[in-house]
């Protein structure tokens, strides 16, 4: 199952053999490669990621 990355697609899910997505004829593969498969946060809001599990913030610390 592929995932349309097209947050504003109102069905997702696609087969595995599809380029465009069914629904908003969106292209499927990322940089002509890659399938989305899975989500990995449901929304960004306010600097915060809300993923399935619990929110964390977007703020990334620099490394030195």
């Amino acid at each position: 199952m592929s995932l349309c990355i097209n947050p504003k697609c109102q069905n997702s899910d696609n087969p595995d053999n599809l380029l465009y997505c069914q629904s908003c004829q969106s292209e499927l593969l990322l940089e002509g490669r890659y399938r989305v498969i899975s989500l990995l946060v449901e929304s960004v809001t306010d600097n915060k990621v809300r993923s399935r599990s619990r929110s964390v913030s977007a703020a990334h610390k620099r490394v030195r």
